[in-house]
C-alpha cells in the first residue's frame, strides 16, 4: 500500500463519544484516492477496528485491486489500524 494522506485530527472532527465521528473516515478517505479516481458512495464498506481521538496523527495507504480501490487508515507509527474502506 502507497501512503497518500496525512492528517493530524482536531476538534471539528469529534463527536460527543470524544473520538473522530464515523463520517469525517470518508472524508480521511476521500482525500487519499487518487485525483483522477471517481467514486459511487453507494457501492462503499467500512470496518471500523479503534477509534481515533483527537490530535492524533493519521496515514491513510491506497492501493487498488482490481475494481476495488481500499483505504486502510492507521496511526502515525502505522502500527494501529483504525478503519478499512472499499469502495466498487
Amino acid at each position: 500500500m502507497q501512503k497518500t494522506y496525512e492528517y493530524i485530527t482536531t476538534r471539528r472532527d469529534i463527536d460527543t463519544n470524544h473520538h473522530v465521528n464515523n463520517v469525517i473516515y470518508l472524508d480521511f478517505a476521500y482525500n487519499a484516492l487518487p485525483k483522477e479516481i471517481s467514486i459511487n458512495f453507494d457501492k462503499l464498506e467500512i470496518y471500523y477496528k479503534k477509534q481515533i481521538k483527537i490530535g492524533e496523527t493519521i496515514h491513510c495507504l491506497y492501493k487498488q485491486e482490481g475494481n476495488s480501490h481500499i483505504i486502510a487508515i492507521k496511526s502515525q507509527d502505522e502500527k494501529t489500524l483504525h478503519a478499512i474502506l472499499k469502495f466498487n
